[in-house]
């Protein structure tokens, strides 16, 4: 059995209610459980709604003291990015693999063929826009908005070890503990699983199966358009040939389709 998962609290419910229905819109064979872990900030009233629209929801409560000295820098998210070493404490669920995929997703494709996975650990390749504290790791460096793990991989030894690794500096994200943590057993899925924005063009957009809206600006923080995506986003695209306004507006129609 297969599970997905979810760290969440309010503040991304507009996100997490566009993943989950660009999910069973475009993959109506999904009848799998759907954990979330909240912190203590998802209200009543959103788990009620992510009940609403999908039966099988499962919420996990994060242990908050074990992460009492891990601290990351992106604080704007108003949540822990450690948190989510807490998935290794879900032996007792009894799963095959844990899906792990960020809220700031959209599922444009069937994805079965995901599932077929069947190593210990897997994630798409770490594009190179990404600010990360280990830029000098270039191989098998990934993004870790979606990840596999199988069931060996699911172990409590793991989250101690990770937050020992969390605890030694002030990272930017919880990408590079993980990395430094799993970049020797990693497999690299398709790209397509974890497609970027600023990977993003009109040509290869119908290739993508799961977007990934990565940055700190999210299309539903903001009403105009333009202001979607970040500057860096913007100066990638025009680089590369791109017209990023028409980007822009593709992408963020794409949020409005599944919000």
């Amino acid at each position: 059995m297969t599970a997905f998962f979810t760290a969440l609290n309010d503040d991304f419910m507009p996100a997490m209610r566009a993943l989950l229905n660009s999910l069973l819109t475009n993959n109506p064979w999904f009848d799998l459980d759907y954990l979330i872990l909240s912190d203590g900030n998802l209200s009543d009233e959103s788990i009620s709604e992510l009940s609403k629209i999908y039966s099988r929801i499962k919420i996990i409560h994060v242990k908050k003291e074990d992460y009492n000295q891990c601290k990351d820098i992106q604080e704007e998210y108003n949540y822990n990015l450690y948190y989510r070493f807490d998935v290794f404490e879900l032996a007792h669920l009894n799963y095959d693999k844990i899906v792990m995929i960020d809220s700031d997703m959209l599922v444009l494709q069937d994805i079965k063929d995901l599932l077929l996975f069947s190593g210990d650990f897997a994630a798409c390749r770490k594009y190179p826009d990404m600010l990360l504290d280990l830029n000098y790791l270039e191989k098998n460096f990934f993004n870790c908005g979606l990840m596999i793990l199988s069931r060996k991989i699911i172990d409590k030894k793991h989250k101690d070890n990770l937050i020992n690794l969390a605890k030694k500096r002030r990272w930017y994200n919880d990408q590079s503990p993980f990395n430094l943590y799993f970049r020797d057993i990693v497999t690299l899925l398709p790209q397509k699983y974890n497609t970027v924005t600023s990977q993003v063009t009109k040509d290869t957009i119908k290739d993508i199966a799961i977007l990934h809206f990565h940055g700190n600006s999210k299309p539903w923080m903001y009403s105009e358009s333009k202001k979607c995506f970040s500057s860096f986003v913007f100066s990638l695209l025009s680089k590369a040939g791109e017209d990023p306004n028409e980007i822009t507006f593709t992408l963020k129609n794409l949020y409005e389709k599944y919000k």
